[in-house]
């Protein structure tokens, strides 16, 4: 092998994801997710999102106001199960997203949406420790059914955005 042969190896070419930069939106590509999330498998994340989102439709949030939704009722480990998915490129294919979702997050514009997902994103990324063990981050509630809403919704729809995630 000549010498062009074993600098050609060494100087690979590296491929880069192009994406538009927004400082302003923060992705589930930016952040570490932390150790309980990452060790999960597939089946059990589809498995996890699936009774999450019948257990979301059950509790009616559909039929809520905005204001009934701000209470703090998700725990730590059911929005980072929901975050999981969304960094693990699994879709929820809601078919009828009106029998599950509330009318002000499905009737938002795409880009509410991504804004929303972001902070969220931001927060899970600054409140939940990357250590957080599963016991803990299923005693913490921090979150609303609003803040599932919003992935729920995005996680049905998210790949056919121009904007990746």
């Amino acid at each position: 092998m000549a010498f062009g042969g074993i600098l050609k190896k060494v100087f690979r070419t590296v491929k880069l994801i192009k994406r538009d930069y927004d400082p302003e939106i923060v992705t589930i590509r930016d952040i570490d997710m932390p150790m309980i999330y990452k060790s999960m498998d597939q089946d059990r994340i589809i498995r996890d999102i699936k009774s999450e989102l019948q257990t979301y439709k059950s509790l009616g949030y559909r039929f809520k106001d905005k204001k009934q939704l701000e209470e703090k009722e998700y725990y730590t480990f059911q929005i980072g199960i929901l975050l999981n998915a969304l960094s693990n490129d699994i879709d929820l294919n809601i078919i009828k997203v009106e029998k599950y979702i509330p009318e002000f997050i499905y009737n938002s514009t795409s880009e509410t949406i991504i804004y929303q997902i972001s902070e969220i994103i931001k927060r899970f990324d600054i409140q939940v420790s990357k250590s957080i063990s599963d016991i803990v981050a299923r005693d913490e509630f921090n979150w609303t059914p609003i803040d599932a809403g919003y992935i729920f919704y995005y996680l049905s729809f998210y790949k056919d955005l121009k904007v990746t995630k």
